[in-house]
């Protein structure tokens, strides 16, 4: 597969990437990256861009395991579906709802 070969900037410093992505993915990270970093400086104005820089990565690695979390508890939530093992099945075929519509006639 070709690398593509790009300039990027974060935080006003230059840097040249080499990377199997697209142009445009490469310049859409550095466009998320630098907002993450301005977001900080803003609330932080006294930081350094490079303290800056470190506490947005910080967030960043903090909202990343919380998504892989929530992304292992769904992972495993589907496969327990696909192999039947959840609660809910067994009760829910241990137990029928009835439905409003559905009477007991009694002989």
């Amino acid at each position: 597969m070709n690398k593509t070969r790009t300039t990027v900037y974060l935080s006003g410093q230059e840097f040249r990437l080499s990377s199997e992505r697209s142009e445009e993915y490469l310049q859409k990270l550095s466009v998320f990256v630098n907002k993450r970093i301005s977001e900080v400086q803003e609330v932080n104005s006294t930081l350094s861009t490079y303290e800056c820089a470190l506490l947005a990565m910080y967030r960043l690695a903090d909202e990343y395991h919380e998504n892989k979390e929530a992304y292992d508890k769904l992972e495993s939530r589907i496969d327990n579906l696909r192999t039947g093992r959840t609660r809910e099945r067994t009760t829910a075929v241990e137990a029928p709802v009835k439905r409003p519509f559905e009477t007991t006639v009694k002989k």
